[in-house]
């Protein structure tokens, strides 16, 4: 359905707003699927092999961020490869064209934002390094959004995370107010777009 759609769009920009036609703004989501579909037309394996790459790029992260705690790499590798071949993995797979352009690409950014946020949390390098673990942490909690709204909600976490968290408290409160305020405003200028779109 969706490349039988996408083949009525003629124009780049109608193209990698797929979505919107769908009542959606999801623009990192639309370029994926854009891309794929003018990479792969109507070879199916390059689907398959495009979502098995992402789903793996998400094992790996999910083992980073265990690692982050076990701090062994053997068993953050083995959780990681067991959630790999989970159902939910298999079933991202299985998705032809949302599996790894929507569902798996936004895990992989929000498994990013994650392991920066909990890298900013137990990071013993100061201020200044949690600060930049903080700051790519907004950028991949952004990136999750622009592919799939549900995402948003990692915004008013983090904002939380900031001003409450213990082990923030050590980065001076101008730097955690401008953290904030970033979140803040990545929530209203994505909300302001959905309004204009729609």
């Amino acid at each position: 359905f969706t490349y039988k759609e996408y083949l009525k769009l003629h124009t780049f920009s109608e193209r990698i707003n797929l979505p919107v036609k769908f009542g959606k703004y999801r623009p990192l989501h639309g370029m994926t699927i854009s891309f794929i579909i003018e990479l792969f037309q109507k070879n199916l394996n390059g689907y398959y092999f495009f979502n098995i790459a992402v789903q793996t790029i998400n094992s790996l992260l999910f083992a980073a961020v265990l690692n982050l705690f076990l701090r062994s790499p053997f068993y953050s590798l083995l959780l990681g490869l067991i959630i790999g071949l989970s159902r939910l993995f298999y079933f991202n797979i299985a998705q032809l064209l949302n599996g790894g352009a929507l569902e798996g690409l936004a895990m992989a950014f929000f498994l990013a934002f994650l392991y920066f946020l909990c890298k900013a949390f137990i990071s013993n390098g100061g201020p200044a390094q949690k600060s930049k673990a903080l700051l790519a942490s907004i950028v991949f909690a952004n990136l999750s959004m622009y592919t799939h709204e549900r995402y948003l909600i990692l915004l008013p976490f983090l904002v939380l995370a900031v001003f409450l968290s213990p082990s923030l408290k050590e980065i001076n409160l101008r730097t955690r107010t401008m953290v904030g305020l970033a979140a803040v405003i990545s929530i209203v200028v994505n909300v302001a777009i959905k309004k204009s779109t729609y």
